[in-house]
């Protein structure tokens, strides 16, 4: 939440990415169905407890795709599509250098700086994430 909107619940984003965790109102509206939750207006996003219960639930999602905390970063912050090839790079390349082989700069940026010494991250080792099942609710979570 530091990283996405330094804890200011109404933040939007120039990419159209609201709230706390800066969910595109698409996913969140996606991650409420899949969590079967009531249909979600936009301005829910703002909600604290809204943004974060949809936003960790998408990062779950990601980090159980993609397995490997810097892409899963990449493709919350940057979108799945793109972080799908990352990873099919990642395989070849060590996890420090996923952020300097996506193909959007802010993107870049934002895996390094979550990802520096001392920031907190999605690959903190603290507890695992919980199972997503499906999630998305297709094969290859095209969805997101």
């Amino acid at each position: 939440m530091r990283r996405e909107s330094l804890f200011k619940p109404d933040t939007r984003s120039a990419a159209g990415a609201v709230g706390l965790l800066q969910l595109l109102p698409a996913t969140a509206r996606r991650a409420a169905v899949v969590l079967r939750r009531p249909p979600l207006r936009d301005e829910q996003l703002v909600d604290p407890g809204t943004a974060i219960d949809l936003g960790t639930w998408y990062l779950s999602e990601v980090s159980a795709r993609f397995g490997d905390p810097a892409i899963a970063l990449g493709a919350y912050n940057g979108g799945p599509a793109r972080s799908r090839t990352v990873g099919d790079s990642r395989r070849r390349a060590a996890t420090r250098r996923v952020g300097g082989r996506h193909p959007l700069r802010e993107t870049r940026r934002y895996v390094r700086s979550s990802s520096a010494p001392g920031a907190p991250t999605a690959s903190s080792r603290a507890a695992p994430l919980p199972s997503v099942g499906d999630g998305a609710g297709s094969k290859d979570g095209a969805n997101f």
